[in-house]
């Protein structure tokens, strides 16, 4: 029993020491950036005051040319033109109309023969 004993202390003691090491190695791991995260200066960045004018006074003109009804040249680019209604003349609407009544007429006209087939059919059956 005492062998048992000492087996399981050594055993316990070695399995320490695989823990000890890997938690050395993530530690390891989470100091260094990798490639995946990209390495980032920590804090906020810093505008200069002269920016920060530069931009307030860019928004301000945006919004008085917004409050006084004008559009940005950039949206008034933006904006599509529109295209005037095609109209069909009375000539091209004839010729859709008769081309219609032809097809439907031919339909019809296979359908009856269709139907006649049928007939002769089952009364010659």
């Amino acid at each position: 029993m005492t062998d048992d004993l000492q087996l399981l202390r050594m055993a316990r003691l070695g399995c320490q020491l695989q823990l000890n090491q890997l938690d050395e190695r993530i530690a390891e791991l989470s100091r260094k950036p990798s490639a995946s995260q990209p390495f980032r200066v920590p804090g906020k960045r810093k505008m200069s005051a002269e920016a920060r004018k530069k931009i307030a006074e860019a928004q301000r003109k945006r919004w008085e040319a917004h409050r006084a009804g004008e559009k940005t040249p950039a949206a008034e680019q933006a904006k599509p033109t529109k295209r005037p209604k095609a109209k069909m003349s009375a000539a091209g609407k004839k010729r859709i109309k008769d081309a219609n009544q032809k097809r439907w007429a031919e339909f019809r006209a296979k359908k009856e023969a269709g139907a006649k087939a049928a007939k002769t059919a089952t009364a010659s059956s």
